[in-house]
């Protein structure tokens, strides 16, 4: 494991140079190491929860309920953050389920008490920013994709942005992820093997 906290910890130096060792060990004297097996929920639907999820490896697929079918709204995987955006900045139980699509292993995080540790260090304080900046970002281009792509222009992107993931990822959950049947997926696949 400590091969991996010194990959986060080079990880996290190159993204946030502002960052001196003194605050790595402060960040990590707050971790919880999660391991999910694949199929285990990190966030349930209706519920609270104030855990922050830093990725080592594997992959947390984000969906949601709707008339009884699962839509999935974002993958997430190795050096990247989860958690309930909705819980913490609105106070209200998640609309989201956060869960293992293969055994995941997790930095976690209590929200709560990180921000006794961000008043007191603002070189953390400004990397949570950014962190929440960068997860908003990536929302608001999700989000722009769904009403300005055609489902084969989705496609296009996830490749783009998933294709480290695409051999973990059923077919079901990236056809919920561009907004299609998995028959349309398979046939938006054929059509882009032919050209």
């Amino acid at each position: 494991m400590s091969v991996q906290i010194e990959k986060i910890r080079q990880s996290l130096f190159s993204k946030f140079p502002y960052l001196a060792v003194s605050d790595f060990e402060q960040l990590f004297s707050q971790a919880d190491l999660t391991v999910l097996k694949k199929g285990k929920i990190f966030i349930d639907l209706d519920k609270k929860s104030w855990k922050i999820g830093f990725i080592l490896g594997g992959i947390i697929r984000g969906y949601h309920i709707k008339d009884g079918e699962e839509k999935t709204i974002f993958f997430a995987s190795s050096e990247e953050v989860v958690a309930s955006y909705n819980t913490i900045i609105f106070k209200e139980a998640s609309t989201v389920v956060y869960q293992a699509i293969v055994e995941t292993f997790l930095i976690t995080f209590d929200w709560n008490k990180m921000q006794k540790l961000y008043r007191d260090n603002s070189n953390l304080e400004r990397m949570s920013k950014d962190m929440i900046l960068s997860n908003l970002g990536k929302s608001i281009k999700r989000l722009e994709a769904q009403v300005m792509f055609s489902p084969e222009e989705r496609y296009v992107d996830f490749l783009k942005n998933y294709h480290h993931l695409l051999n973990d990822i059923p077919q079901k959950y990236i056809a919920s992820f561009i907004g299609v049947t998995p028959v349309s997926l398979s046939r938006i696949r054929k059509r882009m093997m032919k050209k």
